[in-house]
């Protein structure tokens, strides 16, 4: 299609605002316009209508609000356009992070409890870091990082049961969310120079939480993690 409207729409970008494709550097309210055909996933400028989606192929460097025309291109979870700039840029804090990795972690932990009710490991694992959000001290940290090995363990031991079927997926997602969840909020508190790789490590299991969510989930499902995202990094708009 080819529209003259204005719209909106979600990207990730590495550090410095680059594309990771072609390591293409974009400025801030730049029209940016691809000359030749568009091609999903191939030719054109990409991005997405929902941020969930968004993070479900690339772990965020950077978040970027943008607007897009011309001709359009879509399939479920991305588009492809023929214009387009950034207007806004969010740098998410480990926080944050942290939140939206607990966030996912409860949104599957339901899936943990339909292969196994009695384990309680993953939803400690979610109770620690939650603690630590709400209090980061030492004595929360080594709890979360406790919690956290203890989930991991727990997806181990289901990915070699016998009864591991159908919830595989679902399950080792909630346990290996919730693992990470408790990890970041333990690892959050050494040095500034590891920060960075930290925080990596834990936007990583929000894309792999994320990723799992949007090809599983019915669309009002993602309308509520796209929702509960834009709340976490504070978009107003």
């Amino acid at each position: 299609m080819t529209t003259n409207k204005t719209l909106t729409g979600w990207k990730i970008l590495l550090e410095g605002n680059k594309s990771q494709r072609n390591d293409f550097k974009w400025r801030l309210n730049k029209w940016y316009k691809h000359e030749g055909n568009i091609v999903l996933c191939k030719e054109g400028l990409h991005a997405s209508k929902e941020l969930v989606s968004a993070m479900s192929y690339i772990t965020p460097g950077v978040i970027a609000k943008v607007e897009y025309r011309g001709e359009v291109k879509e399939q479920e979870d991305k588009f492809v356009a023929s214009e387009m700039r950034v207007i806004k840029t969010y740098k998410v804090t480990k926080k944050q992070w942290v939140e939206w990795s607990i966030y996912c972690a409860r949104q599957s932990l339901k899936n943990w409890n339909k292969y196994n009710k009695t384990d309680k490991r993953p939803l400690r694992a979610i109770e620690a870091a939650e603690e630590w959000l709400k209090n980061p001290t030492k004595k929360n940290k080594l709890a979360a990082e406790s919690a956290r090995s203890a989930a991991r363990s727990a997806a181990r031991s289901a990915a070699g049961s016998a009864a591991w079927s159908a919830a595989r997926s679902a399950a080792w997602s909630a346990a290996r969310s919730a693992a990470w969840s408790a990890g970041s909020a333990a690892r959050s508190a050494r040095s500034a120079a590891r920060s960075a790789a930290e925080s990596a490590r834990s936007a990583e299991s929000a894309r792999l939480a994320a990723r799992l969510a949007a090809e599983s989930a019915e669309l009002a499902m993602k309308i509520k993690l796209h929702k509960k995202l834009l709340k976490i990094i504070n978009e107003n708009n």
